[in-house]
């Protein structure tokens, strides 16, 4: 998932993190604002839906 953001969006990012989580964690933000979360959702994100999330984000 991180190589499918980090090419979609090479362009646009200028930093990205990857911090592990633990307990079954999976959250994904961008600048500090939250994109997706397996617990609120209670799914993992499908293909290709993390990158129309960041690029749906207002600049």
């Amino acid at each position: 998932m991180v190589a499918e953001v980090l090419h979609a969006l090479a362009a646009d990012v200028s930093a990205a993190e990857l911090v592990p989580g633990t307990d079954g964690v999976f959250v994904v933000s961008a600048n500090g604002t939250p994109v997706f979360s397996k617990q609120e959702e209670q799914r993992f994100p499908e293909p290709g839906e993390i990158v129309a999330r960041l690029k749906a984000r207002p600049s």
